[in-house]
């Protein structure tokens, strides 16, 4: 697996999301709070990892599997190029100490941190097949 020079930590919610940038251990995490988890917040989000001079060809993108929540923006960056991993939440949580007050920047970061560390072991997410999607998504809103 290439390294990577950028490892960048989603933490998805329904409205907005939270983008954290992770390059090397004791340099410090960039955040960016409150990204609206649509269209143009996609676009906002590659606008502001352009401003750090991160593409899809030095960087690895990682959030954790949130359901509906980040299915939309893990088709977008994976679509824009971008290798995208998505997590199980309980792995991720489980490679950290416990933190007092969570909140969406600290679990962006955390999410960043944990791509860095184990960078080796993160597959890139696939799309699952088309109509086996749309039936896990019916059977999620029952």
């Amino acid at each position: 697996m290439k390294k990577n020079l950028f490892f960048i930590g989603l933490d998805i919610a329904k409205a907005d999301f939270a983008a954290s940038i992770y390059q090397i251990p004791g340099q410090p995490i960039i955040t960016k709070e409150a990204i609206p988890n649509d269209r143009k917040g996609f676009e906002m989000l590659l606008l502001w990892l352009n401003d750090y001079h991160i593409d899809k060809k030095n960087c690895r993108i990682c959030m954790e599997a949130t359901g509906v929540y980040s299915q939309a923006i893990a088709y977008y960056l994976l679509f824009q190029g971008f290798p995208v991993s998505v997590e199980p939440p309980l792995k991720v949580k489980r490679a950290f100490d416990p933190v007092g007050h969570k909140t969406d920047p600290v679990d962006s970061k955390q999410i960043a941190e944990y791509a860095y560390r184990f960078q080796d072991e993160l597959t890139s997410w696939k799309p699952r097949d088309e109509i086996l999607e749309k039936i896990r998504q019916l059977l999620s809103v029952r």
